[in-house]
């Protein structure tokens, strides 16, 4: 779900799983977008937006943003602002 806020800006709303759902609300967070934005960007927007602290930025830094199709590089750049998903990494065998 996005929310516009001018022409340029918006807010898009990321699906926390797995370790993340310790952070915020449990279920979602929303950040600042801007097209153009790199996935790195966005990640830092998350780190900002619940709260900081070295665990959380050591746990954005090894998972992955993903839009419903595709997992996402930290290289990417996002042009409109989709529905997202944070993905910690995972075990099992």
């Amino acid at each position: 779900m996005t929310h516009a806020t001018s022409a340029t800006d918006t807010t898009i709303s990321i699906n926390l799983f797995g370790a993340f759902r310790d952070f915020g609300d449990g279920r979602c967070v929303t950040v600042a977008f801007k097209k153009g934005m790199g996935v790195d960007a966005v990640k830092a927007e998350i780190l900002a937006s619940l709260g900081g602290g070295a665990a959380l930025e050591t746990l954005l830094s090894v998972s992955r943003l993903a839009t419903e199709k595709v997992v996402l590089l930290d290289t990417d750049t996002l042009e409109d602002a989709r529905a997202l998903s944070i993905l910690p990494p995972v075990a099992g065998g």
